[in-house]
């Protein structure tokens, strides 16, 4: 994706007051769909989340440090990753 494209996406992301975003704009900022963030999420792989009133909410800023900390990782040190560590 290139920057402009980047930049484009990014736009179109809801973000409340707060920082929360609901998983349609996680998915979008991560590249990937909302199904797999929420297989991510139950196989506690994924970025950090909040559940509020029954809601599903991620921080941009947690997003970011999720990233940070696999973009060092090959595909098999990931799996080789605890869920716990991963957060």
């Amino acid at each position: 994706m290139s920057s402009a494209e980047m930049k484009h996406a990014n736009s179109d992301l809801f973000q409340c007051a707060d920082g929360r975003m609901p998983p349609e704009s996680a998915a979008a900022y991560v590249g990937c769909t909302v199904k797999t963030l929420a297989q991510w999420r139950w196989q506690g792989v994924g970025p950090p989340f909040v559940k509020l009133r029954g809601r599903i909410y991620y921080f941009r800023q947690a997003i970011d440090g999720w990233i940070d900390r696999q973009s060092g990782l090959s595909s098999t040190q990931q799996a080789k990753v605890r869920p716990n560590d991963v957060r």
